[in-house]
């Protein structure tokens, strides 16, 4: 049997972190989750190299998901894959790329889409 992936999911929208929680345990992901940048970043700095994937949310107080690509990318060694999701951003997605993000997903969320993609990165 493969090794669990650890997947951080970060959103300020609590339904939508509990979906996302369910459906990615359904494709035998490790979850934790945070609802802010800020709060997630802790997490990370804590516990850099436990985190395979980072999924988070642009748009959120206390710390986007812009700032939290940024501070993991110039503080975490060995960053985890990182992905963004929004529904707006003042930032285009090449940006984010360039950045470090693996992929921007927009909303309305296509959840087959997310976790087929993150199922399959390396």
């Amino acid at each position: 049997m493969s090794k669990k992936k650890n997947i951080l999911i970060v959103d300020d929208d609590r339904n939508l972190l509990d979906l996302f929680i369910l459906l990615f345990e359904e494709f035998n992901f490790e979850l934790t989750s945070a609802t802010s940048g800020n709060s997630a970043f802790k997490i990370l700095e804590e516990t850099p190299q436990r985190f395979d994937y980072v999924l988070s949310d642009i748009n959120m107080p206390d710390g986007d998901g812009v700032e939290l690509l940024k501070k993991t990318m110039e503080n975490i060694k060995n960053p985890p894959g990182f992905y963004l999701m929004t529904g707006y951003s003042d930032f285009d997605e090449e940006t984010l790329l360039k950045l470090g993000a693996k992929e921007v997903f927009s909303k309305p969320i296509q959840f087959e889409e997310i976790i087929e993609k993150i199922s399959s990165a390396n």
